[in-house]
């Protein structure tokens, strides 16, 4: 038998939290690849991908400075550059909400020990 109180158990849960939060953040800031060129996606990066997908003409082509190098993307192939990028950051949020979402419906220890742990990351390759 173990004993506890309700704070216990919430700081608990909300250290969980915390930790799902930073492996959101880990994920989301990992090198990703598109067609075989390497990038981040930090704040400088959305906002440049942002400004071209609003200024973009179609049939242009985008010089884009990866990790690894230049490259030149169609019109085609930055949308799906752009798409890529935009959801990879959504999807990590919304794996980050779900988990959440799980950690604060547990109610008890026993299914906070038998809480399943497993994480449904974004890919990082295109």
């Amino acid at each position: 038998e173990y004993s506890y109180d309700s704070t216990w158990f919430d700081i608990t849960k909300n250290n969980i939290k915390s930790f799902i939060a930073n492996q959101r953040w880990e994920t989301q800031n990992e090198v990703l690849f598109f067609e075989g060129n390497q990038f981040i996606i930090d704040e400088k990066t959305k906002t440049s991908l942002q400004s071209l997908r609003l200024f973009l003409n179609e049939g242009q082509d985008v010089t884009w400075k990866f990790r690894n190098g230049f490259s030149i993307l169609t019109y085609e192939q930055f949308i799906k550059f752009y798409d890529f990028s935009i959801n990879y950051i959504q999807d990590c949020f919304k794996e980050e909400h779900r988990l959440t979402n799980l950690i604060s419906s547990i109610t008890t220890l026993e299914d906070l020990i038998n809480f399943d742990f497993t994480e449904n990351w974004p890919k990082n390759i295109f």
